[in-house]
């Protein structure tokens, strides 16, 4: 018993410390039935990484964790013994970058393996990542060139193969088809093309019929079905939960370059956040909401920076001046009034174009075209209003804080 004694306390330190990083530590005394869905989750990770497995199976490990549990597991998985086989299921891809030295993408019910070199930048984020598209992107290429090749082959004999199935093609024929759905909803044929391109839809399904598409495919259209409705607020809950990565980096894309509104996300995906966000509003747990202006990798920088704080205070018994939340809060909205100023530039530009684009269609005095001209103008005009509005308020916050 004695010598097992030393091992025990081993490994119930290591329970009692996994489980305070992965705010467990409340529910330790509960029993397991009166826990909730994410609770459960959480406790089976935190029992499979203190069991010293051979092979620890994570299925989206990151859904039900906060961000400093996310960078706890992070760190958890990365200190595991090189004889641990690891395999996670994930569509974290900032937790997947910081984890992975191999990658299995499922891709149209076949299955690629992508080794990872070492990154050159080991602190560079999202750097696995990064290897792991441009990897894919060259294996894309090459089957594209490959599909040309045999396409041109077959020729007559692959036009033929796909009319073979006649059953298919009579049904197909009595339901709406991918191009039909959206085109009940926009207005202009030619923008519900333009959304099937934008969003990667294959041409050769636009003309399938909707029922006929995979469980991805389908929410893709039901992400396309929100967008061509052109509204001015959207409402993203766990996007990462429900499309595939192809479908989220199209939206991070068309959210980035596109569109016009206001976006609310509601998303542990740190890759999502960094790509498409400039405010946050991060729940810190006890009631407290953290209001961030800035971006995810600044907001991350600066809980790290908070955390090497913590530990040099430990080391000294100096007090820390008082003016820290005066100074971070200026630190932001200056920030922020720097990000102003650019789109305040960015619309002047836009502005100074469409008048020169009006003065040219005033010219030829078509009524209609005026018309949109015009419209188009005076929302740009009102867009800069609002921006130089926020701008002065904050401007006159940190005089303040001077």
């Amino acid at each position: 018993m004695d010598a097992l004694a030393p091992a025990s306390w081993a490994l119930m330190n290591a329970a009692e410390a996994t489980a305070d990083r992965l705010n467990l530590s409340p529910l330790l005394r509960k029993p397991c039935p009166a826990l909730s869905g994410g609770e459960r989750k959480r406790a089976a990770l935190a029992a499979g990484l203190v069991s010293s497995p051979s092979l620890l199976v994570l299925d989206e490990p990151t859904n039900h964790l906060d961000l400093a549990g996310i960078n706890y597991l992070s760190a958890a998985v990365r200190a595991l013994p090189r004889e641990t086989a690891l395999l996670v299921v994930t569509h974290d891809r900032a937790f997947l970058s910081a984890i992975s030295t191999r990658i299995l993408e499922l891709d149209a019910e076949r299955l690629f393996s992508y080794d990872l070199p070492p990154s050159p930048d080991a602190g560079a984020p999202f750097s696995a990542y990064g290897a792991f598209l441009a990897a894919k992107a060259e294996r894309l290429a090459g089957e594209a060139k490959t599909r040309r090749e045999e396409k041109a082959r077959l020729g007559k004999e692959l036009e033929s193969a796909s009319c073979f199935d006649q059953r298919g093609l009579k049904v197909e024929s009595e339901e709406v088809t991918v191009i039909e759905f959206l085109k009940e909803i926009v207005s202009e044929p030619d923008e519900a093309m333009r959304l099937l391109k934008k969003f990667n839809f294959p041409k050769e399904r636009w003309f399938d019929r909707v029922v006929q598409l995979s469980g991805g495919q389908k929410r893709r259209l039901q992400l396309l079905e929100v967008l061509a409705k052109n509204p001015n607020v959207l409402l993203l809950d766990e996007p990462s939960n429900d499309l595939d990565l192809n479908t989220l980096e199209a939206l991070e894309r068309f959210i980035r370059d596109d569109f016009d509104g206001v976006v609310v996300v509601v998303s542990h995906d740190r890759y999502l956040l960094s790509k498409t966000v400039d405010h946050l509003f991060v729940f810190e747990g006890e009631g407290v909401v953290k209001d961030w202006v800035g971006s995810m990798e600044e907001y991350v920088a600066m809980k790290e920076e908070e955390e090497e704080a913590k530990k040099g205070k430990n080391k000294s018994t100096k007090a820390a001046p008082k003016s820290n939340g005066d100074t971070l809060k200026k630190t932001n909205a200056l920030r922020e009034i720097k990000k102003l100023e650019k789109k305040m530039s960015a619309l002047q530009s836009e502005i100074e174009k469409i008048q020169k684009q009006y003065d040219e269609v005033g010219e030829k005095g078509v009524l209609s075209d005026l018309q949109e001209v015009s419209a188009k103008l005076e929302r740009k005009k009102g867009e800069l209003g609002k921006v130089e509005a926020k701008w002065i308020l904050l401007e006159e916050e940190v005089e303040v804080m001077a």
